[in-house]
Formats: C-alpha cells, sequence, structure tokens
C-alpha cells in the first residue's frame, strides 16, 4: 500500500522536475555583452612590490 507522504514526495519532486525543466527550455539566451569585457584590464602586469607592501601577511617569504 502507498503511503500518503509518498505520494507527496514523488508528486512534489515531478513538480520541482517539470518546474526545473520549463526554466531552462524558457529562459532567454544570455547574450555577451561588449562593453563589460575588458581584455586589457586582465592583461596588465601587477606590481606585485606594492601589493605585498600593502598586505605584508598574506605574502609567505
Amino acid at each position: 500500500m502507498l503511503d500518503i507522504f509518498t505520494a507527496l514526495l514523488g508528486i512534489l519532486s515531478i513538480c520541482a522536475l517539470a518546474g526545473t525543466v520549463n526554466k531552462i527550455m524558457f529562459s532567454p539566451k544570455k547574450v555577451w555583452d561588449e562593453d563589460d569585457w575588458a581584455p586589457e584590464r586582465i592583461a596588465e602586469p601587477e606590481n606585485f612590490e606594492e601589493l605585498r607592501k600593502g598586505n605584508p601577511h598574506i605574502w609567505m617569504e
């Protein structure tokens, strides 16, 4: 015999799965925004001596 709590858990899990599938299928596609991407900021060399002077506790000698 099927327990009522098991049936409710099964129904809840099916609804959660359907909601997840709907969210994935009907969500708008992400568009790459060129303004947010800054390769020049990524390629800048870091001045590690200045960083070490500012935060000496995070650097191992």
